[in-house]
């Protein structure tokens, strides 16, 4: 049983790591687009660290939220 779960878990990461984002703005290029996710990336850190695991290393899946919507929320960016 475990090795089955072991098994579902490994395909459902490794599917979702081929998938990438896309963001895109109406006036904004990359350069824009580093400065405002370096931004995010300190945000989403503080408020991932509130809900750290194990020697206090941020949840992933919430660090990975956070940068979203900070990207989406706060800076106008959105998924292409």
């Amino acid at each position: 049983m475990k090795y089955t779960l072991l098994v579902i878990l490994v395909a459902m990461l490794s599917s979702t790591g081929c998938m990438s984002k896309t963001y895109i703005h109406p006036t904004k290029g990359s350069q824009e687009f580093a400065m405002d996710k370096y931004e995010c990336n300190g945000r989403a850190t503080m408020i991932a660290g509130q809900w750290s695991g194990t020697y206090g290393i941020p949840n992933m899946f919430i660090l990975a939220e956070e940068i979203d919507k900070c990207l989406r929320l706060k800076c106008g960016w959105r998924l292409q």
